[in-house]
């Protein structure tokens, strides 16, 4: 079997959003699989690409990747230079244009839509929420006006297929509640088991909890309503919060931290993948206070280095972690709830290494990579037969 997947960014240097993510996971587990997956993307680091990957877009000539990714010039690939793919998957909403544009020529091709978030989940369990002087210029204008035109267009793309999956189930109501799609498969995102190594040998030893922030530094990722959680906390109240990241808030939440208390927030700057594995295994907590994801990947290394978590319902994490982390999940915005969250796991070291052990097992059992390819592969074989 035969997929391209095609969505907008392959990790590379180390960096890399959530739909690339889910690109490399799969492409580094479909090995066990009769399935051969080629990606499109935007990136032009050729050179940190996989073999296939690279080998695909040099054989497409002088600077294609963006010739491939994006709008119209994707129905030229199309017509052109097609491989006669089993399976074309679009990922949205990175691969909501190439798809729009190229649906007519996809008509006798089988085509897999799947969701990761929707235009206007964002604008309503974010955006909406968020006070104007934490959004970019860009975010303002998505959320007063492009936010429309773009819901539109997601509307088309959906009644214009059959096969639509979507990252979790929260993801699935979207599709159902906005845009009146019922069926939806859920497959939900995985990591390879190998990636994160459960080790809590470094963390723990002190009384002083130690707390990870990573992420991108922008108000869907609510590190600013986190950080008004922190301000509550007493000098007694032994904590470290590590931030790592960066983004357009950087600046101002560096300020925010400044005058909560500077001594116990610290900021790391960018973290490369290949230093995840021994950050997360030196901190005893995870702090995503996201106002809206799909299935965060973030969430699933967290649970993968036996981690407890802390942070609202926005980042899906009901759906992510054990039953006793989840009284530590408050409604999204729960500033008061999420410190209450935070001076319970300081208070009760036993409790906090409980939970991620469970957090672990759940990993385990629900979210390796070798099970989300197993899935789409089988999901494949049944739209492709």
């Amino acid at each position: 079997m035969r997929a391209l997947l095609i969505g907008r960014e392959y990790p590379v240097r180390g960096a890399g959003g959530g739909i690339g993510r889910v690109f490399q996971e799969l492409f580094e587990s479909r090995r066990e699989f009769e399935m051969e997956m080629v990606i499109s993307t935007q990136f032009k680091e050729k050179i940190y690409l996989p073999e296939k990957v690279a080998h695909f877009i040099k054989t497409r000539g002088k600077d294609p990747i963006d010739k491939i990714i994006y709008g119209k010039n994707f129905k030229k690939f199309i017509s052109h230079y097609d491989q006669k793919y089993d399976i074309y998957n679009f990922h949205f909403p990175s691969g909501i244009f190439p798809y729009y544009y190229s649906k007519d020529v996809l008509k006798n091709k089988e085509v897999v839509i799947t969701v990761h978030t929707t235009t206007k989940g964002l604008k309503y369990t974010a955006l909406d929420k968020t006070p104007t002087k934490y959004l970019s210029g860009k975010e303002i204008l998505y959320r007063d006006f492009t936010w429309r035109w773009l819901a539109k267009i997601e509307e088309k793309c959906f009644k214009n297929s059959v096969n639509i999956t979507a990252v979790s189930e929260k993801i699935s109501d979207e599709l159902d509640k906005f845009y009146g799609v019922k069926d939806v498969e859920v497959i939900k995102n995985g990591i390879n088991e190998n990636r994160i190594i459960y080790n809590k040998k470094t963390s723990g030893e002190s009384d002083t909890m130690k707390i990870l922030y990573i992420g991108r530094h922008t108000a869907q990722k609510g590190i600013p309503f986190a950080l008004e959680a922190f301000k509550g906390l007493k000098e007694d109240e032994n904590f470290t919060l590590y931030i790592a990241g960066k983004g357009y808030l950087t600046n101002k939440i560096k300020k925010i931290a400044t005058k909560i208390d500077k001594r116990r927030i610290k900021f790391l700057g960018f973290v490369p993948h290949e230093k995840l594995n021994e950050l997360y295994n030196s901190v005893d907590a995870l702090l995503m206070p996201s106002l809206y994801e799909g299935l965060p990947m973030v969430a699933l290394e967290g649970i993968a280095a036996g981690l407890p978590i802390l942070g609202f319902k926005g980042a899906v994490l009901d759906e992510i972690v054990c039953e006793e982390n989840k009284q530590l999940i408050n409604e999204t915005l729960d500033i008061d709830g999420l410190r209450n969250s935070i001076k319970f796991l300081i208070e009760n070291k036993d409790i906090r290494k409980k939970i991620g052990k469970k957090n672990r097992e759940r990993f385990l059992k629900h979210f390796t990579a070798d099970r989300m390819a197993r899935e789409y592969y089988k999901y494949f074989k049944k739209v492709s037969n």
